[in-house]
């Protein structure tokens, strides 16, 4: 059963008690992105001063990479 089975069709159908915490704490579990979430990075700046940083160098530099590739094969193919 997913998540959104889980929730009422109207929410004054809803007695539960606790679960919009329980919806957001598995929310944060499911973020996807360049870069790991604001808190996540949060934490590994609290143990590695200057972490947050450097990962966001990492996502802008594999950016990069992709772009230049990107680049490279639109110029081979206008060669062919």
């Amino acid at each position: 059963m997913t998540m959104s089975e889980n929730l009422p069709i109207d929410a004054s159908e809803d007695t539960r008690q606790g679960d919009s915490t329980h919806i957001a704490v598995s929310a944060s579990w499911m973020y996807s992105g360049a870069v790991p979430h604001p808190s996540i990075a949060e934490g590994y700046e609290k143990f590695v001063p200057g972490a947050a940083e450097r990962l966001l160098r990492m996502a802008e530099l594999e950016q990069q990479n992709r772009f230049d590739c990107d680049r490279k094969e639109l110029e081979l193919l206008r060669l062919e």
